[in-house]
């Protein structure tokens, strides 16, 4: 960070807000949250000119779920730095990591005819996420082969355009024409998924793999693929509540009412069936944010100083005023995130928060104890199309997605996750229904039928039909660019057509098949 020339400087010469900004970072690492929001404010408010204090507030509230404070100043911190190339690519990168298409494309659209080539690809990636990908694929035809080939991140955009909405064969000629040795590693990665896609719908089952290989040694950390240290912390504390509650008196208290939680393992059909239950009036749906694991999870889980039975201890003990306010700071938080706050849900008449969720399969059992009226729909799916789809993902970097760059681990962390939710079944009486993926592509209107009296609302055949285009929400999930398509059958089934690749972990994914009533061939 460069110091400014606008009078922003203190008596000893340095930027002013600097030392409060370093000691946000700081405090955000250590995960003190509360006191890096803070202080990122503080350092916001002596030095209003620098974008990169607006950047790192705006990433600290939404790490504290406050998303349209968070919007408001990564569009601050976008005005300061235009005209930087380097600093507004910067501020770029972290709005896009993060899914906020509609504030990059407020912002870029009307300077779309002078955008430096690098911004250039945050524009055209946002128009394809707003169902634009014809206004996309113009913009980076507008600019020219040469150009895209000089900027070659543009042309890995413009093959997975060509692979999503024209033809598998184009995005392979035009993948040909990548220099490989010119990109950086994250785009070698997405070029290299984009092939094992366009060989998977060309037929070509080995190179498929081949492709992966390549991905996915690009990406391998150091640290191994093994399932993360939380998801196992997680299962852990999930089956210490479920023991502690077996004996004890049956929860009378409406706590939870008015809530349920959508969640099922990365891949099992959560977006599909979000998507479609969001249709229904009387439905407020937040997707794929963490709240209930930082708001609820986090500071229980710490009560227990790493020991789940004593955390699990501590979350039975809580009295009524404790659980009160996990409730209250949980659905304050989720409404933080509805378009028009609680107000606008209350004028649309929406009486259901629905949280999906994946992870937390992980923690149905802590879910029921504090929120006992809540409701839990877990999606499930075939584990061996599961599993094979996760590895074919591109899925962001993180602790949680690092399993998937080995088909072993990938398995494993199925398992994990699936047997925790199976925990949950055996111990619970009642509060949950499970929905298969391959019902809603089979019977669509007979499975929502069904998972909508589980919810107890009436039916409305909006959850079926197909939003006109520029009215559907954008997804957020890593996995987006499913939403938009018709639903195939030529999903069920799909691992019989990589059995020889998947023979590695067909065995030990059989007992968990029988499990949830997949068949064994």
């Amino acid at each position: 960070m460069s110091p400014d020339d606008n009078g922003y400087m203190n008596k000893k010469g340095s930027v002013r807000g600097l030392a409060e900004h370093r000691k946000a970072l700081d405090f955000a690492r250590r995960g003190k949250l509360q006191m890096a929001l803070r202080l990122h404010a503080k350092a916001c408010r002596l030095n209003p000119s620098q974008p990169e204090f607006a950047k790192e507030h705006a990433l600290c509230l939404l790490d504290t779920h406050y998303p349209s404070e968070a919007k408001r100043e990564f569009r601050r911190s976008l005005d300061l730095s235009w005209g930087d190339p380097e600093v507004v690519l910067d501020v770029c990168i972290a709005i896009h990591a993060l899914h906020l298409h509609a504030l990059l494309l407020s912002f870029l659209e009307p300077r779309k005819d002078t955008l430096p080539d690098s911004v250039g690809y945050f524009y055209a990636s946002s128009l394809a996420r707003h169902e634009r990908a014809d206004e996309a694929m113009d913009y980076l035809s507008s600019l020219g082969e040469e150009v895209r080939i000089r900027t070659p991140f543009l042309q890995v955009l413009w093959v997975q355009l060509l692979l999503q909405h024209r033809s598998a064969v184009e995005a392979m000629l035009a993948a040909d024409k990548v220099p490989m040795n010119t990109l950086v590693p994250k785009f070698q990665v997405s070029l290299l998924y984009a092939r094992a896609h366009a060989s998977h719908r060309v037929g070509e089952r080995e190179k498929v793999f081949q492709w992966l290989r390549q991905a996915k040694q690009i990406n391998r950390s150091p640290s191994g693929t093994t399932a993360p240290q939380a998801a196992q912390r997680a299962k852990l504390l999930n089956r210490a509540v479920l023991n502690a509650s077996v004996g004890a008196p049956p929860a009378m208290s409406g706590r939870g009412q008015g809530l349920a939680v959508l969640c099922g393992h990365p891949r099992s059909g959560t977006t599909l069936i979000e998507q479609m239950l969001d249709r229904h009036p009387a439905v407020s749906s937040v997707e794929e944010q963490s709240v209930f694991f930082d708001l609820v999870m986090t500071p229980l889980s710490a009560s227990g100083r790493g020991d789940a039975q004593r955390a699990a201890g501590s979350i039975q003990h809580l009295g009524e005023t404790a659980r009160d306010g996990y409730e209250q700071d949980y659905r304050a938080a989720l409404q933080r995130y509805l378009p028009g706050g609680p107000e606008g849900q209350e004028a649309a008449g929406e009486t259901l928060f629905l949280d999906k969720y994946p992870d937390m399969s992980l923690a149905l059992g802590t879910y029921h104890e504090l929120f006992p009226a809540g409701k839990m729909v877990v999606a499930l799916r075939d584990p061996r199309d599961v599993v094979l789809s996760c590895y074919f993902q591109d899925f962001p970097m993180n602790p949680g997605s690092l399993p998937y760059l080995d088909l072993k681990t990938t398995a494993e962390k199925y398992i994990l996750t699936m047997e925790a939710w199976l925990e949950t079944r055996d111990t619970l009486a009642s509060g949950f229904l499970e929905t298969r993926y391959e019902d809603w592509v089979n019977e669509p209107d007979a499975e929502a039928r069904r998972v909508l009296d589980f919810l107890s609302l009436p039916w409305d055949g909006r959850v079926l039909s197909r939003p006109e285009r520029g009215l559907q929400r954008v997804v957020t999930s890593p996995t987006y660019h499913d939403v938009g398509k018709e639903i195939y059958r030529d999903a069920i089934g799909r691992w019989r057509d990589y059995q020889k690749q998947l023979q590695p972990v067909l065995p030990i994914l059989e007992p968990i098949c029988l499990r949830l009533g997949y068949g064994i061939e």
